[in-house]
């Protein structure tokens, strides 16, 4: 990036080696061009960008028009300016919208945890087992669990047991996740501005319970 310069002044900016030589075509130019180049219209010089700033959350940081010359050297600075108010909503809806999809995402991660080592086939029979394992638990007898105890070794009583037992695991980590997912979707309903949404972390309270 460059500009030219005339008189401590920008001539023109953005300009390049390619139009000072064809603003001066009479002029003998070197093959290769070094910055700083001075010219018939003045010198041409390098122009570095500066690093972005941070900005609030109802801000935005623009380019400038023109660079200045900072401690010897022709940067091209960053303005803050506020955002518009279509600009705060545009803003404030995208990062609601952002943050539902994170906790999604980190409640799924979660489920998996536990459900990941059954097979969708076998999780939907999951309420067809415990409805089995209680009749047995109750005293009573059951072939579900008979038909799943005999691979196993298990009696039918131990079997009934194991199920009540995953049950309780599962219901441990759902409950404790699914609370989690609403407390995240309660406080980004009841943000009002950029400010409040950006306090929430959508990277908190996933820990699977032991």
């Amino acid at each position: 990036m460059q500009a030219l310069i005339y008189n401590g002044d920008v001539a023109q900016f953005p300009y390049s080696i390619a139009k000072m030589r064809s603003d001066h075509p009479k002029f003998s130019f070197p093959p290769q061009v070094s910055l700083p180049f001075t010219c018939p219209s003045g010198e041409v010089v390098a122009v570095r960008q500066a690093d972005r700033p941070d900005v609030g959350p109802a801000e935005k940081a623009v380019l400038a028009a023109l660079p200045s010359l900072v401690a010897d050297e022709w940067v091209l600075g960053w303005e803050i300016v506020d955002l518009s108010a279509e600009e705060v909503q545009d803003a404030f809806e995208r990062r609601r919208d952002e943050l539902r999809g994170l906790i999604r995402d980190h409640y799924s991660a979660a489920m998996s945890v536990i459900s990941a080592a059954y097979p969708l086939e076998e999780r939907e029979g999951w309420p067809e087992q415990i409805e089995a394992a209680k009749e047995v638990l109750a005293g009573g007898q059951n072939q579900l669990i008979e038909t799943l105890a005999a691979p196993r070794g298990k009696t039918p009583a131990e079997m009934a047991q194991t199920v009540m037992t995953k049950r309780a695991q599962y219901q441990a980590v759902y409950g404790a996740m699914t609370a989690n997912l609403h407390a995240h979707e309660a406080a980004i309903a009841a943000a009002t501005d950029l400010a409040n949404l950006n306090l929430i972390d959508p990277a908190q309270g996933w820990q699977i319970p032991a």
